[in-house]
């Protein structure tokens, strides 16, 4: 019976780029044992990763192994090795998928095969031909020569392999995503990406005095909503923009500041990928932009949050005090790259030191997949603050119906299938008071 492994990988690019990287099967020559290291133009040579197990060197086996998808059985066994079919999810720009297989010795753990053997045929070609990729996930699954039970192993990265974060670890990560606010749910923002599901606003007391907008376009529809629907100010940050947002008709009433966010004050100059030119960068703190604003000593729960700022989230919100956080009443989040199965160690602290963070004074009561990204690569997330909303049972997230795609031209994907393992897991309990 063929058996799963996964392994997967955080966000840490390791390689230079030189050339475009497009799909692996396209440009990966066979990993056989004649090849050699092509030198390039810049007078430099890739080094051959020979990785080992079980303090064996694999090369022999690895020569059994083939990015085609093509492989000798026969002759895989006969040097007393164990078939794989691996599946590598990873990405540059754009998400890939690749299928190979691989022949290692029987006495190789999967943990060893999938963080380690499988990883390293990838980086042999990633550094031959010059790309840089995220290896985000490695299914792998036994075809011959060996038994073993599906098991939950380490991260790889196009760099090399990673410790994995403990089971109990990423259980308690999964956890934290769980509904376990209540509240009427209403859709602000429109139909598609830039529309999220949050608590109604209409009619609730204390009014709401202001919102925050961050990442925003030249069109801002949330934000502008939401000014209507609370009557108040939306306060638009983003410093990615040639032009400024369209401001909005009245009863809204929004406020652009050209600035990001960020867990500290810092400025830099970047390439803005919608030009290709060199903008100087402005990053201010949460706290810094209540203080600006005249929020920094309101009451709590008076302003409403949205943040779509690129993964600076799980700095910000790991950082910032629990004082800022209750300022708002409610926080949508879209978070890139969760990593909501499997994940190393050093991925895992600043994504579950935010979770906590937030979740002190907060209870998430929706989920929602933007399918514009591959994989589950971005989650929407809205949190409320548990001062003004009841918190009860626990419940894994599920689709709701006033949920749409983000990108009209795909379906809408089920939130429940970013949970893998919720069937190996305790039930839901009670949410902490």
């Amino acid at each position: 019976m063929a058996s799963g492994i996964h392994s997967a990988s955080g966000m840490a690019t390791s390689l230079s780029l030189s050339v475009a990287a497009t799909k692996l099967r396209n440009v990966f020559p066979l990993l056989r044992g004649t090849h050699t290291p092509t030198r390039r133009s810049h007078g430099s040579r890739s080094t051959a990763i020979v990785p080992q197990c079980g303090g064996k060197v694999q090369r022999e086996y690895l020569h059994m192994s083939d990015l085609t998808g093509r492989w000798d059985r026969d002759a895989c066994l006969a040097i007393g090795g164990a078939g794989y079919t691996v599946e590598a999810a990873w990405s540059d720009k754009e998400h890939h998928t690749e299928r190979f297989n691989l022949c290692a010795e029987k006495s190789c753990s999967p943990e060893e095969v999938a963080s380690s053997l499988a990883p390293a045929l990838l980086q042999h070609q990633m550094r031959e031909e010059w790309l840089a990729g995220i290896l985000q996930k490695v299914t792998l699954t036994l075809r011959f020569g060996a038994s073993a039970s599906p098991v939950r192993v380490g991260m790889a990265s196009g760099a090399a392999a990673r410790p994995p974060a403990r089971p109990e670890e990423l259980e308690a990560y999964l956890r934290a995503f769980q509904v376990c606010g209540l509240c009427k749910l209403a859709r602000y923002g429109g139909d598609n990406d830039g529309g999220y599901l949050m608590c109604d606003v209409d009619g609730v007391a204390p009014p709401y005095l202001a919102a925050y907008s961050y990442g925003v376009d030249e069109a801002d529809v949330w934000g502008w909503e939401m000014s209507r629907a609370i009557r108040g100010v939306v306060h638009q940050y983003d410093c990615t923009l040639e032009e400024k947002p369209r401001p909005c008709q009245k009863p809204c009433s929004s406020v652009f500041h050209d600035e990001c966010l960020a867990r500290r004050l810092w400025n830099t100059t970047e390439v803005n990928s919608r030009d290709g030119l060199r903008h100087f960068m402005s990053y201010g703190t949460l706290a810094g932009h209540l203080e600006a604003n005249g929020h920094g000593a309101i009451a709590d729960g008076l302003l409403i949050l949205k943040l779509d700022i690129e993964g600076y989230e799980w700095g910000v919100l790991g950082s910032a005090s629990l004082g800022t956080l209750k300022k708002f009443r409610q926080i949508v989040v879209e978070f890139h790259y969760p990593l909501l199965e499997l994940m190393d160690a050093a991925s895992w602290a600043p994504r579950i030191a935010a979770m906590r963070n937030v979740l002190e004074a907060f209870a998430v009561v929706h989920v929602h997949v933007n399918n514009g990204c591959p994989d589950g690569t971005c989650i929407e997330v809205t949190f409320a603050s548990r001062d003004f909303f009841r918190a009860d049972w626990c419940a894994w997230p599920r689709r709701h119906s006033l949920d749409q795609p983000n990108s009209a031209t795909r379906p809408d994907q089920d939130v429940a299938g970013l949970f893998p393992w919720i069937a190996n897991l305790p039930a839901p309990r009670k949410a902490l008071a």
